[in-house]
């Protein structure tokens, strides 16, 4: 079996669902999904999350108790397993040495795995499982109906909440700055035919603010917060192009753009600490431009 641990906001667990599902397909063995996470509190100076992947219909059951417990090696059936000499579950942490999954059967994946590259050759497979089962509310249908007759619709993302209010997010994160906007906007002016962006933030009053006096062609979408967040993932998707910001929600929203001629712009600064943007590459798939 394999099971992936669930952990963080709608788009880290998109991406651990999605290397779990890819692991298990290769394997032909079960998935199962630790939500531990979600049972414990949360410190003050973190962003409480729920689990979320309910809005899809996905094939996964959830690990119990028992399960997780053969993956530490201080276990009593581990321990029995390898005394008889027999193959011993494979607890693997983000970041160690992937030859040893090779032709394991049990596998307990622990990590955030924000790369297409962990799951690139099972495409059709994630994208089937990623599509949303409710319906939009009504405000969120004008926003879509508005999208698909616009010409050419760009979806630009300004992710700052948590990333502002909380030091540790502050600090780890940071947030893209106004002049990877105006690059990426200057570029889909260029090279794409009439243009209309629609900005979606979780801070719509400083977008409105800070942001929108700044270009043209341009309107805030206003109005999904909490429960409904996952409507600004759907809508963001339905745009033609789009200019993501250093969040897995973005991502998401453009990896599952299904235009086939699509541009997406991402930020070359993932991340606060430049040492940490030494793999941002391998963060953003090939054919995606990173300004």
């Amino acid at each position: 079996m394999i099971i992936s641990k669930i952990q963080g906001g709608l788009g880290n667990q998109m991406f651990q669902y999605a290397i779990g599902k890819a692991y298990s397909e290769k394997l032909n063995t079960e998935l199962f999904l630790d939500l531990s996470f979600y049972n414990q509190p949360f410190g003050k100076d973190v962003t409480p999350r729920k689990f979320e992947l309910g809005l899809f219909n996905l094939s996964y059951q959830v690990a119990n108790s028992y399960q997780l417990e053969l993956f530490q090696n201080t276990s009593y059936w581990y321990r029995i397993k390898r005394k008889l000499g027999l193959p011993v579950p494979i607890y693997f942490r983000e970041g160690n040495d992937k030859t040893i999954l090779k032709d394991k059967k049990d596998i307990y994946l622990d990590g955030y795995w924000q790369s297409e590259l962990f799951f690139k050759d099972l495409s059709k497979i994630i994208k089937e499982g990623f599509v949303f089962k409710q319906s939009l509310n009504e405000q969120s249908e004008v926003v879509a109906t508005s999208i698909t007759s616009t010409k050419t619709p760009v979806a630009i993302h300004l992710r700052r909440g948590d990333y502002v209010s909380l030091s540790s997010a502050s600090v780890h994160h940071g947030v893209c700055d106004i002049e990877y906007y105006r690059s990426g906007i200057r570029y889909l002016n260029t090279n794409v035919d009439e243009p209309y962006y629609f900005v979606f933030s979780d801070d719509v009053e400083w977008a409105k603010s800070n942001f929108l006096p700044l270009f043209s062609n341009m309107e805030i979408v206003q109005g999904n917060h909490g429960d409904d967040s996952w409507q600004d993932m759907h809508l963001m998707s339905l745009c033609k192009h789009n200019i993501i910001a250093n969040s897995s929600f973005s991502w998401w929203a453009a990896w599952l753009n299904a235009n086939p001629n699509k541009i997406v712009v991402a930020p070359g600064k993932w991340f606060a600490a430049q040492e940490l943007n030494n793999d941002v590459r391998q963060r953003i798939p090939v054919d995606w431009l990173i300004f």
